[in-house]
């Protein structure tokens, strides 16, 4: 399940939603993997059949440096 519009399912819960955050934050700290990517596919790993906007998860983590645009 990709986490956009078209693939939709019922939304995570806020508190889900934080408590992912922050142990992501934990998890990858600001190791060079540590990039919005990244937190996009453990967010679709973690709550499975669940929507979860890129907007949403970008604001949780905010404040971090994003990574190099990948290369097609």
């Amino acid at each position: 399940m990709k986490l956009d519009e078209a693939n939709k399912g019922p939304p995570v819960s806020e508190s889900a939603l934080k408590a992912w955050a922050e142990a992501f934050k934990i998890a990858y700290g600001d190791t060079p993997q540590d990039k919005l990517e990244t937190a996009y596919k453990s967010a679709e790993g973690m709550f499975p059949g669940k929507f979860a906007a890129r907007d949403r998860i970008r604001e949780l983590l905010k404040g971090r440096k994003r990574g190099p645009k990948p290369r097609a």
